[in-house]
């Protein structure tokens, strides 16, 4: 049986191979196989934090592919959002010292996290935490070059407020008509499980 400085070794050389090998092959089945194999579940926020450490350093062309790795994994469900949540926390934690290493680090968290939205990876409420975890100058920095990347808030952030208001409304008043006329206003069908679980 091995130690947890062994199993740590054995998940960090795995992140690295299977970044390495995406980064090459671009095939996101073949590294969900490896992570699956790798087994340790209660590490994989450690794998992802390796993961996104080590293309923070790769060449400028190559940065993205850690965060799009970690999306494609957790979209074939090789891994959870709250393993890439808590590897991203610890990353970032580590952003400041890497910066001394690599002045472009406030730059590849933000692509990250940017990337994480995008593909509804880590919700819009962690860009609140960001400056707890990378220190208050960098964090702002941060979140800022991400709002700078994408339309904040996200448009599903922006339905959600609509429909707890319209719900709310309801439960006050008690007039259906209105809220589902006020619900077919929002014209986003494709969000119809948010009215749902509201």
């Amino acid at each position: 049986m091995e130690d947890g400085a062994a199993e740590l070794k054995r998940i960090h050389a795995t992140a690295s191979l299977v970044l390495e090998e995406y980064v090459k092959c671009q095939s996101s089945a073949d590294a969900a196989v490896s992570v699956d194999e790798m087994g340790y579940p209660q590490h994989r926020p450690e794998f992802v934090q390796r993961v996104l450490m080590a293309s923070m350093v790769r060449a400028e062309e190559e940065r993205d592919k850690g965060a799009q790795l970690l999306s494609s994994l957790v979209m074939r469900g090789a891994l959870e959002p709250s393993d890439v949540e808590a590897g991203l926390e610890a990353a970032l934690k580590q952003t400041e010292e890497a910066q001394k290493a690599a002045p472009h680090a406030a730059d590849w968290a933000a692509h990250a996290i940017a990337s994480f939205l995008e593909d509804k990876v880590v919700p819009e409420s962690f860009l609140k935490y960001v400056a707890t975890f990378a220190g208050d100058e960098l964090g702002q920095k941060i979140v800022s070059k991400v709002a700078a990347q994408l339309q904040l808030p996200l448009p599903i952030t922006k339905f959600k407020s609509a429909v707890r208001e319209i719900v709310g409304e309801y439960f006050v008043g008690g007039e259906v008509r209105g809220a589902i006329e006020q619900l077919s206003d929002l014209k986003e069908a494709r969000y119809g499980h948010e009215v749902v679980k509201r």
